[in-house]
């Protein structure tokens, strides 16, 4: 668009990031000749349990087995996306926020509910995927007292 050509060595990678699917609002699916000029693929999924699990404790310094009940709530949000019952899942992003509430004295349960419950539908009252959500937060939180 700028009309200008950038001389790079034949060695040159690069690499382009891409939130795609239906929870990313305002994104567009990547044209076959714009994406056809990307040689490799790589998926990435959320960090294994034990590693994101150190991501809250190492970032926020949040206490482990607190960081460990976080990771419980989000796997299982994120497994019940996966299977198509919740519209939406909780990120890593949601777990430091959370983590930083709760390290610094919020409650597990006030913290989630103040940074991940809001992401899910209300739609169906008793029934919702947030009522749902709440619901796993508090067998989760509840259990680890």
């Amino acid at each position: 668009e700028l009309g200008m050509h950038i001389k790079v060595h034949p060695d040159t990678i690069f690499i382009a990031t891409a939130n795609i699917g239906v929870s990313y609002t305002g994104t567009h699916k990547l044209d076959s000749a714009m994406s056809g000029r990307f040689g490799y693929r790589l998926e990435r999924d959320y960090p294994p349990a034990d590693a994101e699990i150190d991501i809250l404790v190492n970032r926020v310094g949040v206490d482990r087995a607190k960081a460990a009940t976080l990771v419980d709530i989000a796997n299982m949000t994120r497994n019940r996306h996966r299977s198509g019952e919740f519209d939406e899942a909780v990120s890593t992003r949601d777990l430091l926020n959370t983590a930083a509430l709760v390290a610094a004295g919020m409650p597990v349960i006030a913290a989630s509910e103040y940074t991940f419950v809001k992401f899910f539908s209300e739609d169906g009252g008793a029934a919702s995927q947030r009522t749902a959500v709440r619901q796993i937060i508090t067998g989760k939180a509840g259990a680890a007292k």
